[in-house]
């Protein structure tokens, strides 16, 4: 009879999550933890991707702390959130720019004996860098070390791509350096994120430089690479350099080609080169590809 009851509920519950009528859901799931003390994960789980999907990291949160508190008061009874279901609303939260609900989450995980792994790591860091806090980037990655939490590739890049947000090239330098220490070696996403911020500020000899090491360590620059290229050769006004790397592309075929060209398309027109900004957009239809809505 429990089972019957609980899976017509549980039904109602994923219909509503399937129509988008999460406030439905969250009634009903007020329901089952009234009728049912042992609410099951999936239920949670089921209710939390819905509410990621729809950006309610504050009901996230709340639905994680209510979790914790039934978990307390019925112990073994009810179930508590795992390390998924809590990242899950820690990366919403911070794609929001809502540091402290961020904050929040972990601190509560680790009151309640579930310690953050390299996932949760990866998105508190993350967070810290969409709100270009350097201090907070730096913080997490030593506090991720001090608690013996190995990184792995993933979460190496993402330190290195938040301290390039925050503008600071020279310790995401010093982190990819680091990644030997723990087993790894930079790649190529390691190496275009440290491009961007050498583009960012128009350092065109240090980025084709910085492209050159990735061909020494056998890595293979690719059209993000480029890209970025040619991002800095704009912002340094170095005309001929960024259409040398134009050129090489023969013919358009995929929208990082397309992106080159309306990189200088954008770039002579921020300048007041007007004509040549129409003479590099018609290069690019010539080359069958065509303008973006920003260009």
């Amino acid at each position: 009879q429990f089972e019957l009851q609980y899976s017509m509920v549980h039904a109602a519950l994923r219909g509503a999550m399937s129509d988008g009528d999460w406030r439905s859901a969250l009634r009903l799931l007020r329901v089952m933890e009234l009728e049912y003390v042992s609410v099951r994960l999936s239920t949670y789980a089921l209710i939390a991707k819905g509410l990621g999907l729809v950006r309610r990291c504050e009901l996230l949160a709340a639905m994680l702390s209510r979790m914790w508190t039934r978990r307390k008061v019925y112990g073994a009874m009810c179930v508590e959130p795992d390390e998924k279901m809590c990242a899950l609303a820690a990366n919403v939260a911070g794609e929001e720019r809502k540091l402290a609900t961020v904050r929040q989450i972990l601190t509560e995980m680790e009151s309640h004996g579930l310690a953050p792994g390299v996932r949760s790591y990866s998105i508190l860091i993350k967070a810290y860098g969409r709100v270009r806090n350097a201090v907070g980037v730096n913080r997490a990655f030593e506090r991720m070390r001090a608690r013996r939490v190995k990184p792995d590739v993933v979460v190496l890049n993402t330190t290195i791509d938040a301290l390039i947000r925050c503008d600071d090239f020279v310790r995401a330098r010093e982190v990819m350096s680091s990644m030997s220490e723990w087993g790894f070696s930079p790649n190529e996403r390691s190496y275009n994120t440290l491009l961007k911020g050498l583009a960012q500020i128009a350092m065109v000899d240090e980025a084709f430089a910085l492209r050159n090491e990735m061909r020494e360590i056998g890595l293979i620059p690719n059209s993000v690479t480029r890209n970025t290229l040619i991002e800095a050769c704009i912002n340094a006004q170095r005309w001929t350099q960024a259409q040398s790397l134009v050129n090489d592309i023969q013919r358009v075929r995929t929208r990082d080609d397309e992106i080159a060209h309306n990189i200088v398309i954008w770039g002579l027109a921020r300048f007041g080169r007007d004509d040549e900004a129409h003479e590099a957009l018609r290069e690019l239809e010539g080359k069958g590809g065509r303008a973006s809505v920003v260009t």
